[in-house]
């Protein structure tokens, strides 16, 4: 259960996702203010580039070999289990406060 988590061509997808949206947000805030869009107008073509670098991108990063996945350290566990049972704790004891009961 602890080292259910985002493999590393998921983190890169996700992130070139972001990338492409940033891009894309940069150029319609651009063009949204009208003494702006007249000098900035091509830069739609930003937005196609950028969704291009990001399918190399892809390719590129599932071509490579994905790292071997790696079990948590027994103190990692450890420490891992006892946080989440103390923020158990504080979430039971906040809802019982509130009198809303437990919902886990």
């Amino acid at each position: 259960m602890l080292s259910i988590g985002w493999r590393d061509r998921e983190l890169r997808v996700a992130m070139d996702f972001g990338f492409c949206s940033l891009v894309s947000l940069a150029v319609a805030v651009l063009n949204t203010h009208h003494a702006t869009a007249e000098r900035f107008k091509n830069l739609y073509w930003a937005v196609a580039i950028s969704f291009v670098c990001s399918l190399i991108y892809w390719v590129w990063s599932f071509a490579q070999k994905e790292a071997e996945h790696q079990e948590f350290t027994p103190q990692m566990r450890h420490t891992l289990l006892t946080l989440a049972e103390a923020v158990h704790g504080t979430r039971t004891a906040m809802t019982e406060k509130a009198g809303l009961g437990v919902g886990c």
